[in-house]
C-alpha cells in the first residue's frame, strides 16, 4: 500500500458526518498575503493537527486542473495530480513508487530520499576513502624517497669509513716500517759504538 505521506487529502467536509477528511487541508489565499495558507495554519507548517515537514517540496494543486483535493504525489518531481486527471485516469492509488506522465516521458527515474541519502553517503564515504588513499600514497612516496636518500647516505658513509680504515691501515703499516728502520738504526749505532 502507498504510504499516507504520498497522498494529499483535501479538507472538504465529509457530507456524511460533517467532519473534515484526513490529510492536508486545501490552501486558501489570504487577502493580505500572496502566500497560500490553511485554515489551521499559523506558521504555514501546521496541517490539521499534523506537522508538515519543512522539506516537503510538492506542489499544493493538481498539475492538470490546478485544484486541491486528494492528490497523488510524484516520487520524481514536485508535481501532484488527482487520480481522475491523469491520462489514462487511475482508479486506485498505485503501490510502490510512482512517477507522473511528464517524468515517465522524460525518462526520469524516481529515487526515494532514503536511496538518495544512501547514494550520497556512499559517494561521501568513497570520496573520503579516495582522499585517504591519495594521502597514504603521497606519504608512501615521501617515505620511499626518504628511504632512498638514507640508503644513499648510508652507502656514502660506509664508503667513507672504508677509505678511512684503509688510510689507518696504511698509516699503521708505515709506522711499523718506520719502527723497524729505527730499530735497525739503533742496532747499527750500537754496533758502531761497540766496535
Amino acid at each position: 500500500k502507498r504510504p499516507q505521506s504520498l497522498m494529499l487529502t483535501s479538507s472538504v467536509s465529509n457530507p456524511t458526518n460533517g467532519k473534515r477528511g484526513r490529510g492536508r487541508p486545501p490552501k486558501t489565499r489570504s487577502p493580505t498575503s500572496s502566500i497560500p495558507t490553511t485554515p489551521d495554519s499559523i506558521d504555514g507548517h501546521n496541517l490539521n493537527g499534523l506537522t508538515r515537514p519543512n522539506n516537503d517540496v510538492h506542489d499544493d494543486f493538481c498539475g492538470v486542473c490546478n485544484q486541491s483535493g486528494q492528490l497523488l504525489l510524484c516520487d520524481t518531481c514536485s508535481k501532484v495530480y488527482h487520480l481522475q486527471c491523469l491520462d489514462p485516469p487511475l482508479s486506485a492509488i498505485p503501490e510502490g513508487r510512482w512517477s507522473c506522465p511528464k517524468c515517465q516521458a522524460s525518462g526520469k527515474v524516481g529515487w526515494s530520499s532514503d536511496a538518495i541519502a544512501r547514494v550520497n553517503n556512499f559517494i561521501t564515504s568513497k570520496s573520503a576513502k579516495e582522499e585517504e588513499r591519495r594521502r597514504l600514497q603521497r606519504r608512501n612516496s615521501d617515505l620511499l624517497t626518504e628511504k632512498t636518500q638514507l640508503e644513499n647516505k648510508n652507502k656514502q658513509m660506509n664508503d667513507s669509513l672504508t677509505v678511512q680504515m684503509q688510510r689507518r691501515d696504511s698509516l699503521l703499516e708505515k709506522n711499523r716500517l718506520h719502527q723497524q728502520k729505527i730499530e735497525s738504526l739503533k742496532n747499527f749505532i750500537k754496533l758502531l759504538q761497540n766496535s
